[in-house]
Formats: C-alpha cells, sequence, structure tokens
C-alpha cells in the first residue's frame, strides 16, 4: 500500500445502494447529486428524498447551476430550491421530498435535517447519502454523528475528472483538492463525534 492508496481509501468512501428510510442529496450547485438522488428514488430504494442546503457560508448566497442550464433555468435562492426542481423534474413526487434550507456548511446538513425528520417522526434506520466522491468521508463522519445509531451509506458522485477515486493524484489540482479534503476531515471532527463512531461500533 502506498500512500495515494491510504489517502485514497480514507477519502473516497463507496457503498452500494440497498433499502433505506431515506436518501439525502448534500447540498451544492451540480445537478449530477440530485439526478443520482432522484435515480434512487425512482429505483424504489427509500420512501423519503432529501434536499439539504441554503448556500455556502463563503459565498453567501447561492452561486447558481453549475451545469445543464437549459434545463435547470429558474431562479434558485437556496441549494434545497435548485435540488428540490430537479427532483421535481426528474420524477419525484413533492409528497415524497423533505426540504432542508437553512444550513452552510456539511455538518448543518446532517444536524438539521436530522431535527427535520425527527419532527415529522421519520424513522432512518438506514440512510443514503449521496455527494460529491472526495466529499464522501467527511459527510459519512457528520451523517453518522448526526443520525446515531443508524446505518449511514455513502453513495458518491464524480462530478469532474481529475477529482476522483482513479484520478485525484495525477494532477497538482487533484492533489489540493483531496490534500485540503483530508485536512478538513481532521479540523472538522470532534471527540463528540469519535465516541458516536465508537459507540456503534463497538470500540
Amino acid at each position: 500500500m502506498s500512500i495515494i492508496d491510504d489517502i485514497t481509501d480514507f477519502i473516497f468512501v463507496l457503498d452500494e445502494p440497498r433499502k433505506a428510510d431515506l436518501i439525502v442529496a448534500v447540498g451544492g450547485s451540480h445537478p449530477a447529486i440530485p439526478e443520482k438522488a432522484a435515480e434512487l428514488f425512482n429505483q424504489g430504494f427509500a420512501p423519503f428524498l432529501a434536499a439539504t442546503g441554503m448556500f455556502s457560508c463563503k459565498l453567501g448566497c447561492f452561486r447558481g447551476t453549475a451545469a445543464k442550464t437549459e434545463i435547470y433555468n429558474k431562479y434558485y435562492a437556496t441549494e434545497c430550491d435548485f435540488y428540490c426542481d430537479v427532483f421535481i423534474k426528474n420524477g419525484v413526487p413533492r409528497s415524497a421530498v423533505i426540504r432542508e434550507d437553512k444550513s452552510e456548511y456539511t455538518r448543518q446538513n446532517a444536524d438539521f435535517l436530522r431535527g427535520i425528520v425527527d419532527k415529522r417522526g421519520i424513522k432512518c434506520d438506514t440512510v443514503m447519502v449521496v455527494c460529491k466522491s472526495f466529499h464522501a468521508r467527511r459527510c459519512q463522519i457528520f451523517f453518522q454523528s448526526a443520525f446515531g445509531g443508524s446505518r449511514v451509506l455513502m453513495i458518491p458522485v464524480d462530478i469532474q475528472t481529475g477529482e476522483g477515486r482513479d484520478d485525484w493524484f495525477k494532477s497538482e489540482k487533484g492533489i489540493e483538492r483531496i490534500l485540503g479534503e483530508l485536512k478538513r476531515c481532521g479540523e472538522q471532527t470532534n471527540a463528540a463525534d469519535i465516541l458516536r463512531f465508537a459507540a456503534k461500533t463497538g470500540g
């Protein structure tokens, strides 16, 4: 095993889709994430589909659709608004959609959504989280922490070349992206997160 293999295996978490109680699309501006989530919903993997995110705390507003602007061409005030439009245009009924539109970063995505599903009385034994591939480990940490004893499955999506499991180490940009994500995993994880993991695994 090389350092590249070790970093790759840590950052790029990948699970196979399976029956779940909830599918979550982690907020962003690229339609590939909510499209994948809608695809899983339409395949019958879960009865509810959640859109998360207001906008990046760094930007202070939703920056707009990153691709397929000819299809997703409305004004979107939040990432959640954008994702919900993608869901509806991909055949998801409004009654199945859960909105979380107050979060500005990943931990809030998870924590705020947990509060919403608890208020609605939705039991979440298994949660599938759809996110950018390089974002999978950080999402796993926060969603596993927020959803306690639930099984959290990661369904990553490659957004662009040079930032995926097989090619991140081939360019300076890709390396910087993944090392930055590795750093954020360490900086943003706290003792409570680790204790919750330990309790879940019996460690």
